[in-house]
């Protein structure tokens, strides 16, 4: 039994790490090969997400049982996290991302969401007083130099501004990532990505009526929000069915393999080029969180004996 739960654990990382490449890529190729809206694509891309996650969660026996928790926020409450901001910094994160995308390529996007782990550790650090060791901090700075040389190569700094705001995102996913961390020990990692892409479809349905006429939304617009409404979901549901089956940094370590099929996929669909900085900067990219990941458990068994 525990070697097919590994397997599912190992598959359900390679799919995070497909899906997430699959997301990047729709978003990308919906802004710049067809006539869509920024704001209502993302709003649409948002809800479809929430929608699967719904369906998903109707399944979840668990989800069902600990509902009533969540809505009134006794969890939140031991771990000093604030529902609201949680839902709401979590909704913004995800589509600033996905609005970010019109403004730089799928292959930044992928890289950049990648490094969400720097904030994430930060935040951990500063507010959840979660200890870093040095050679955590060196890892991180190894994965801040891989960034560097994946996304502006040898040259000197420039960016563009969708890489700018996709900083801005990765900087709340992390934010909203360190509180994910204490709520997965009253609930599991599936039902709290569930709530988070649930949240994030409520209040973009609240803004898509509030901001924007609705008659006339070409269909294309609703393909391709669906589609990778749907990708994105599944990124959500690997990533924390992996870390739910195997240890969270051989989760971890598999699903940041989109950053290495990502730029093969762009190539190819979107014309996008491929430098030999961004293999070579995506690699080093992988090792420092993969160090960071490894050095980290090996902390935490260390601190429990």
């Amino acid at each position: 039994m525990q070697t097919m739960d590994h397997r599912k654990g190992y598959f359900h990382a390679v799919i995070a790490a497909a899906s997430l490449s699959g997301y990047v890529i729709v978003n990308r190729y919906a802004y710049s090969h067809a006539d869509v809206n920024a704001g209502i694509y993302v709003a649409f891309f948002l809800i479809s997400a929430g929608v699967f996650a719904f369906i998903d969660s109707m399944f979840s026996s668990s989800f069902r049982s600990n509902l009533r928790l969540f809505i009134e926020a006794k969890s939140y409450r031991t771990t000093k996290c604030n529902p609201i901001l949680f839902g709401t910094l979590t909704a913004m994160a995800f589509g600033l991302f996905a609005f970010a995308q019109q403004k730089t390529t799928a292959t930044n996007a992928s890289i950049i969401f990648a490094s969400n782990m720097v904030p994430t550790a930060i935040f951990s650090w500063l507010i959840l007083k979660r200890g870093m060791s040095r050679l955590q901090g060196v890892s991180m700075a190894v994965t801040l130099v891989g960034l560097y040389l994946a996304v502006v190569g040898f040259a000197p700094l420039s960016l563009h501004v969708g890489d700018v705001l996709l900083m801005g995102a990765a900087i709340m996913t992390g934010y909203t990532n360190a509180y994910m961390k204490t709520l997965m020990h009253n609930f599991s990692a599936r039902d709290v990505g569930c709530v988070r892409l649930m949240t994030g479809a409520i209040l973009f349905s609240i803004y898509l009526i509030a901001v924007h006429d609705l008659h006339g939304i070409e269909m294309q617009t609703f393909i391709f929000s669906v589609i990778g409404g749907f990708f994105f979901f599944a990124t959500v549901y690997g990533i924390a069915s992996a870390v739910e089956k195997i240890h969270a940094t051989e989760a971890v370590t598999i699903a940041q393999l989109h950053i290495l099929t990502t730029p093969v996929i762009a190539l190819f669909l979107l014309d996008e080029k491929y430098r030999m900085t961004t293999l070579l900067g995506s690699i080093v990219m992988l090792l420092g969180v993969v160090s960071f990941s490894r050095l980290g458990h090996k902390r935490s068994v260390s601190i429990e004996q």
